[in-house]
């Protein structure tokens, strides 16, 4: 690719907090922002056979410059804003809400791509926290609407970009429980439901790699020894299936994964030992995106969690 570009950003912003009574306090924030990309791009010639003999196919079908110019004049102008509050109902309970409004001005790929469109964002929450010397609990209700989300796909050797929204509405949680010093026990895990929505061929599939449930749960262990502290901490975690494609043909099946660690304190010396998928589990994150649909075969290309690994650390504090 041969292309200049000229990018600047210009933002304003202003936020404050005011404490309405000792128990209700309410924050804003607004923020204006330009963005202006001007770029000159030389113009590609596809499936150039090189030498013009098919039976080389190892330079058929070949992208070249070919010599002339196009432009790109992009100056747009956003808004975002947020209002939150948070009332004590205790000394150790609250309730808190929050609202989002933002935007995602496109990038130099996805203007060369010709995809100029602004990304949009409604986010809403509704929470609930409490904390004393033995339990922890935060708990939030979310709703987000996304829409001009680009997506890029591989159709007939072409780069083709569809432009869609989504929403998703789950719950987010913590719990934390510490029955004796030096003992934590942590529960974290959120449930969603991420669907495509508007003009989309996908309307109302699952958003790809978005399970449905994630959970891991976290003991912690701190121990005073003769010689220094040290620390014993694990984590279980569980992933839901997915989908890796916007269609919902390819699953991405569930797996658990389970990690363990140890840190002394030595004086000033650190030592850290710390054991990756110790069960030496399989699962898959993510698949093809240049397939659509299910991919086709008894194997298939996808990026998987890594194997079992241990790291050893050591670190000395001036």
């Amino acid at each position: 690719m041969n292309a200049a570009y000229n990018g600047r950003n210009i933002a304003a912003y202003f936020a404050d907090e005011w404490q309405i009574t000792p128990d209700l306090r309410i924050d804003a924030g607004f923020r204006i922002e330009n963005q202006n990309v001007d770029a000159t791009l030389e113009n590609v010639d596809f499936d150039v056979d090189l030498d013009g003999d098919p039976n080389t196919l190892f330079n058929n079908n070949a992208a070249i410059l070919n010599g002339s110019f196009r432009t790109i004049d992009f100056d747009e102008t956003e808004t975002s804003w947020t209002v939150g509050a948070n009332y004590n109902l205790t000394q150790d309970m609250s309730v808190f809400a929050r609202i989002n409004n933002g935007q995602k001005f496109p990038q130099f790929d996805n203007l060369r791509d010709g995809v100029d469109n602004i990304q949009k964002i409604d986010q809403y929450e509704l929470g609930f926290k409490a904390s004393t010397d033995m339990v922890s609990v935060f708990a939030t209700l979310f709703y987000n609407d996304f829409t001009g989300l680009p997506d890029q796909r591989f159709i007939d050797g072409e780069n083709v970009i569809i432009i869609s929204g989504s929403n998703a509405i789950g719950v987010e949680g913590e719990f934390v429980v510490r029955p004796f010093d030096g003992l934590s026990l942590a529960l974290t895990g959120t449930w969603q439901d991420a669907d495509f929505d508007g003009n989309s061929s996908n309307a109302g599939n699952r958003v790809q790699r978005q399970p449905k449930l994630q959970l891991r749960f976290t003991p912690t262990y701190d121990i005073e020894l003769p010689w220094g502290y040290a620390t014993l901490y694990g984590t279980f975690t569980h992933v839901g299936d997915r989908f890796s494609d916007p269609e919902n043909q390819q699953v991405l099946d569930s797996y658990q994964k389970l990690d363990a660690g140890i840190m002394m304190d030595v004086d000033n010396w650190t030592f850290q030992v710390t054991a990756d998928n110790l069960t030496d589990s399989h699962g898959l994150t993510e698949g093809n995106p240049r397939v659509l649909g299910a991919q086709t075969g008894t194997a298939i290309f996808a990026r998987p969690i890594l194997g079992r690994s241990f790291r050893f650390s050591l670190s000395y504090n001036f």
